[in-house]
């Protein structure tokens, strides 16, 4: 769409935007190999991607050894900007600290004081992760991890061993880094297996697409 209306204003610069997909199948290696074909055969001058955030990482080395210009629109992990800096990179995203500092300062005026931590077993799991725990100790300084878990990323179907452990540690919230049909699928689990609405998720994702599919189990979502 915003390519199509910047073109009938002229383009960029005076020259037509051509818009070119793939699909990184969210691989870094998949997405390693197809950033090069768009450099070396489809003539590219920008590489752009909204995630994952491994993906962004592979695509940030190819961008910059082509010297081309890389714009990230959706991968939050503040590895991107830091060990993984590059000039040719670009984030028009928050990162993992801007949205786990804000989760954390917004419980400093509710009353929950046991946190469960879940996030994915990537990268950006482990940036959600780090964010919340040193920032939710800054802001509610008698708050408590009482359990963490990183399970694989769009692997796991049965989330009712996960949500066991979390009833079992008496979590009053639980810190939710899932994405996709990951967080979609523990929250409908854990409001059938007990933690009902509005049992309290911290999340980074409150989406149409989510929400939509989670109605009234969405509810409590942070």
């Amino acid at each position: 769409f915003a390519v199509d209306e910047q073109n009938e204003k002229g383009g960029l610069f005076g020259k037509k935007i051509e818009y070119i997909a793939e699909d990184s199948e969210w691989k870094a290696d998949v997405a390693n190999r197809k950033a090069r074909k768009l450099i070396m055969e489809d003539q590219v001058d920008i590489l752009a991607s909204a995630g994952a955030s491994a993906v962004s990482i592979a695509l940030n080395k190819v961008a910059t050894s082509y010297k081309k210009l890389f714009i990230l629109y959706g991968a939050n992990a503040d590895d991107l900007m830091g060990r993984e800096f590059s000039r040719y990179a670009f984030r028009v995203a928050q990162n993992s600290h801007n949205i786990y500092t804000a989760l954390a300062l917004s419980m400093a005026n509710k009353p929950y004081r046991r946190f469960y931590v879940m996030t994915p077993d990537n990268v950006v799991g482990y940036s959600f992760s780090k964010t919340f725990k040193e920032q939710i100790k800054a802001h509610v300084p008698d708050a408590k991890i009482v359990g963490e878990d990183n399970p694989p990323l769009f692997s796991v179907k049965d989330f009712g061993p996960y949500i066991t452990k979390i009833i079992a540690a008496k979590a009053d919230a639980v810190t939710l880094g899932l994405f996709g049909p990951d967080l979609i699928n523990m929250i409908k689990q854990s409001r059938a297996m007990g933690l009902k609405v509005p049992f309290p998720f911290l999340t980074h994702i409150a989406e149409p697409y989510p929400m939509n599919e989670l109605k009234d189990d969405g509810v409590g979502l942070y």
